[in-house]
């Protein structure tokens, strides 16, 4: 009478079909991170009594542990490592505990229909195990694409803010400039109307200093005076001459005749003396006005006309001779 097997432990879960092979219901729990399980190395098998030893055993191959991130930190802190090794002791002495009861169970077995059950429980015990590393190595990938999207995305992000803050610098370097120009333009306006309201000054009194010089016993105003003088002497020489056109000019008998003769001699000196007084104080009048406008510059000896002051040296001049 033959024992019958004891039960495989973890493995109260249906074989997976078809459509459930990447389902996570059908894969059993195993811990997160284990590169692979210990019984999938060829020693893990114990080999079978009155048996070769089976060469597709040296085909089974640690498989390769999940696809880590990509720019995961490899240097894990010490407590992420310390609670991996106590998790993967536990997983391995949970597989040896296993492994054990199945080697005591498999030494009564003496029939090939026993050892066959024994390899189709192992077998459905490796496809599980195959069933949750495609899950890993799938949820590894897949969270790999997710970090690296995220991660492009962060960098998009990124480039478009940067491209955001130098457009906007660009926007406020040129408003800057624009304004600039502005400013400057209205500058340069200013002293164009400044300029242009001292060159209106300047020929005020310019011409100002013209009507002075010419109205205040210039050269055309002497001469105007000693013509009106000539014209009042005529008038009296004329109103002298007798009515028959000739003039005649009578000797002077007497001293007292000679008397007559020479005050009109002296009054003519006395009337020119007094012009010449009248003439003399205008034109002291003229000077102190035109140095009091000198001394009111508002042009602080700048911008001065050099032709101009040539002009009025001349007129000046001739004013001089004409006295």
């Amino acid at each position: 009478m033959s024992l019958s097997p004891p039960p495989i432990l973890h493995m109260d879960l249906p074989p997976p079909s078809a459509t459930s092979v990447m389902s996570p219901a059908y894969i059993p729990a195993a811990p997160p991170g284990t590169p692979y399980t210990p019984f999938s190395k060829a020693d893990a098998f114990p080999p079978l009594p009155g048996t070769p030893h089976s060469p597709t055993l040296h085909k089974l191959r640690p498989s390769p542990p999940p696809l880590a991130p990509p720019f995961a930190n490899n240097e894990q802190p010490a407590h992420y490592t310390t609670l991996l090794h106590q998790y993967q002791s536990a997983a391995l002495t949970q597989e040896k505990t296993r492994v054990s009861s199945l080697q005591e169970h498999e030494a009564h077995y003496t029939t090939i229909d026993e050892y066959r059950h024994a390899l189709a429980r192992e077998r459905r015990h490796a496809l599980s195990l195959v069933q949750e590393l495609s899950y890993y190595k799938f949820n590894a990938r897949y969270q790999s694409c997710l970090l690296y999207s995220e991660a492009e995305i962060n960098e998009e992000a990124k480039v478009n803010l940067l491209i955001k803050s130098m457009e906007s610098v660009i926007k406020e370097k040129n408003e800057e400039k624009v304004r600039t120009v502005m400013e400057l333009e209205r500058e340069e306006e200013r002293m164009i109307n400044v300029l242009m309201e001292r060159l209106e000054r300047v020929n005020r009194e310019k011409g100002m200093l013209e009507r002075q010089i010419y109205g205040c016993g210039g050269v055309d105003s002497t001469v105007s005076r000693f013509e009106r003088m000539e014209g009042v002497e005529r008038v009296d020489v004329q109103q002298q001459v007798p009515s028959g056109g000739h003039m005649q000019v009578e000797q002077p008998h007497n001293e007292g005749e000679m008397h007559d003769v020479v005050p009109s001699t002296e009054s003519r000196q006395e009337f020119s003396e007094v012009q010449q007084i009248e003439n003399d104080s205008a034109i002291a009048e003229c000077e102190e006005d035109a140095e009091e406008e000198e001394g009111d510059d508002i042009l602080e000896d700048k911008y001065h006309d050099p032709d101009m002051e040539m002009e009025l040296d001349s007129l000046l001049e001739k004013k001089g001779m004409g006295n």
